[in-house]
């Protein structure tokens, strides 16, 4: 179950899938583990959402400027004038020009 590598050119060179959510789970387990603990409503609570949903940017900030640096900042875009791109979830198909 879910992707093998993150792109596959038509020659067949795969680039790898980056493991953002494994890399962040452990600081994710422990703000989520310490927010758990405060009381509701208190100031202290409401930092450690703060905490815990800047933690959770970074993380879907770090996939979309993988993704972005991949389709535009690399060698790869001088070969391909477009990527199509597969949502997992809805199975959909997202056409996107990288000129």
């Amino acid at each position: 179950m879910g992707l093998k590598s993150f792109l596959v050119t038509d020659s067949g060179e795969e680039v790898e899938i980056p493991q953002h959510y494994r890399k962040a789970e452990k600081r994710l387990k422990k703000l989520q583990r310490s927010l758990s603990r405060k009381k509701k409503g208190s100031n202290r609570r409401k930092k450690g959402i703060k905490r815990f949903a800047k933690a959770h940017l970074k993380f879907q900030h770090e996939r979309r400027e993988y993704v972005t640096e991949r389709c535009y900042l690399t060698e790869l875009n001088a070969q391909i004038n477009q990527i199509i791109t597969q949502d997992a979830a809805a199975n959909t198909n997202r056409l996107s020009d990288c000129n």
